[in-house]
């Protein structure tokens, strides 16, 4: 399994649709917002992170993964939901989805760690200061209600990516703008994590997608 990821702003959107585009399955309900730029995330597996987030780390409890999912979708525990966040038939079929939450707090990526080691990351960076910048200039409704200050944002970088090594989580990092003009390390990069596609073919859908002018 393979999860997008990153601060927001740093490609990981754009990078979910190519993957869509090109055949590999996002699950149901996957969209693009075209006023953001931005979304393609699969809601049954972010609101996992997001709940865990709401209702242990904000209120400084320790996850529980055998307590039950808030929510309506998933009636099983965190622990289960996780285990079963790409097989679950309602969604149809999920090679990869696009997850940022997860760099929100280290407890988090080990929370989703402990039940699964199966997976990849994908992750996607950019300098905090222009993850920042980009954020702020969005309409206030797509703001991120849990960072205000650009500190933060380096923090939970900085938190999230020595988890990473910590852990030993599989990962490769594509960063922002720059693999937006390089579509040869983009495609290495997903061909080396199992996402095995054509290249010319994809290399014409990532030309129509990519319009760098908009990409701030």
């Amino acid at each position: 399994m393979i999860i997008i990821t990153g601060l927001g702003r740093c490609g990981t959107s754009i990078l979910t649709k190519y993957l869509g585009m090109v055949g590999f399955a996002l699950g149901r309900n996957v969209n693009w917002n075209k006023e953001a730029r931005a979304g393609m995330e699969l809601s049954t597996a972010y609101s996992i992170t997001d709940n865990m987030h709401h209702y242990f780390l904000k209120n400084d409890e320790p996850i529980d993964l055998n307590s039950k999912c808030h929510g309506d979708y998933w009636d099983m525990t965190y622990g289960e939901a996780i285990l079963n966040v790409d097989k679950d038939e309602r969604q149809g079929k999920v090679d990869v989805f696009k997850d940022p939450r997860i760099t929100w707090h280290p407890d988090l990526l080990k929370a989703w760690w402990s039940v699964r080691q199966d997976f990849q990351l994908i992750i996607c960076h950019r300098k905090p200061e222009d993850v920042y910048k980009s954020r702020k200039a969005l309409s206030p409704r797509y703001d991120d209600p849990k960072r205000r200050e650009l500190i933060e944002y380096k923090i939970d970088f900085e938190e999230f990516f020595t988890t990473v090594l910590e852990l030993g989580i599989q990962y490769k990092t594509l960063y922002f703008p720059n693999f937006l003009f390089n579509y040869n390390m983009v495609w290495n990069t997903l061909d080396s994590m199992g996402l095995r596609h054509n290249y010319d073919k994809g290399k014409k859908v990532w030309d129509d997608i990519i319009e760098l002018k908009k990409y701030t």
